[in-house]
């Protein structure tokens, strides 16, 4: 069974579109960059003894089959040819293995800040949820997922030194 998968589509740092393979999903956006005007999703709250604010958005979603012919599709497209993503997308025509031999088990996650192309921290997370919480204090990071090989995942993997190449 293929995994379910969730695609956002964003320009300017605001999500202007969701696709997803599960009809009944949920989607929630919360915005930390929130204006001076009065915006009706704006909530007020206290982190740390601050007061901020977030808009936190109830986004609807379209199936993932309408990503077909889009420049989100292109995109998806592309970032399989290149390696960057691990999985076909529902839709798309790409043929990239699905069958990655890292397995789920290995699997780990970082916080990186796309603003200044670093990581955050040097802490490695065992899942998503626990990166979301220690994240959750900070402006504009994303939690990437990062494959890490186990000794279960190929008996020799190939390695390139770097005279060789």
């Amino acid at each position: 069974m293929p995994r379910p998968q969730v695609v956002l589509n964003v320009h300017g740092g605001i999500v202007q579109d969701v696709f997803s393979s599960i009809p009944e999903l949920q989607v929630v956006v919360v915005d930390w960059d929130t204006g001076e005007d009065m915006n009706p999703a704006q909530v007020d709250l206290v982190l740390d003894g601050r007061a901020c604010s977030a808009t936190v958005i109830d986004m609807p979603h379209s199936p993932l089959e309408e990503l077909a012919g889009s420049d989100v599709e292109q995109a998806i497209d592309a970032a399989c040819e290149q390696g960057v993503l691990y999985d076909t997308i529902i839709g798309s025509d790409s043929v990239f293995p699905s069958d990655n031999s890292i397995s789920q088990k290995s699997t780990r996650h970082v916080v990186y800040d796309p603003d200044s192309d670093r990581l955050v921290s040097t802490e490695v997370f065992p899942s998503c949820a626990e990166a979301a919480v220690w994240a959750a204090r900070l402006n504009d990071v994303l939690i990437l997922p990062i494959a890490v090989p186990t000794a279960q995942d190929a008996e020799y993997p190939e390695v390139v030194f770097a005279d060789e190449t």
